[in-house]
């Protein structure tokens, strides 16, 4: 009976631990998305990620997030030990996946790239980073090795219309939606 008790209030814990740290989560992801040039908001968003990551020691998605941090400062190894890390707690982790896509955008490997940011939308269907990073790869016109086709355009379309279903208010969905409707 003492262990049926002490399990359940370890599992009480851990509800209360895990609402806690996606709390933190979440908070570091609005920081992440702020735009300054002091870089401030990139060292709360740290910082909210480390405190997600002290009440829940296996969630993944801050653990990537902190690769994304660490890609932003050019740190690209610590970056990728973030990723696989994330990844060896949750295979299915779509910003680790695309923060891999990022590494694999920076060495040129387009291909590589879009197989992992499709990984990542196939993973989180409704992750509004993963969607709007493959958008973006798929419509890069300035992209020599693989020029954008109308096929690739179509699925860009797809998930600008996932974004806005996610957000009706995502100004930058509806300008791109707009955009390809043009070509």
């Amino acid at each position: 009976m003492a262990k049926a008790v002490a399990l359940l209030f370890w599992c009480t814990l851990l509800i209360a631990q895990s609402g806690e740290a996606r709390k933190h989560f979440l908070n570091g992801v609005g920081l992440y998305g702020e735009h300054d040039d002091s870089g401030d908001a990139l060292r709360e968003a740290q910082q909210e990620f480390a405190a997600a990551l002290r009440l829940a020691p296996t969630y993944a998605a801050p653990r990537a997030y902190q690769g994304l941090i660490a890609l932003e400062e050019n740190r690209d190894a610590e970056a990728r030990i973030a990723f696989q890390e994330a990844l060896a707690w949750d295979r299915n982790c779509a910003e680790a996946l695309v923060g891999l896509a990022r590494l694999s955008q920076r060495k040129g490997t387009t291909r590589e790239t879009l197989t992992l940011q499709r990984q990542a939308v196939a993973a989180a269907p409704r992750n509004a980073l993963a969607r709007r990073e493959l958008a973006s790869t798929l419509t890069n016109e300035n992209n020599q090795n693989l020029p954008p086709t109308p096929a690739m355009w179509q699925e860009a379309i797809e998930s600008w219309r996932v974004l806005i279903t996610i957000d009706r208010n995502d100004r930058d969905a509806h300008y791109d939606l707009a955009r390809a409707y043009r070509k």
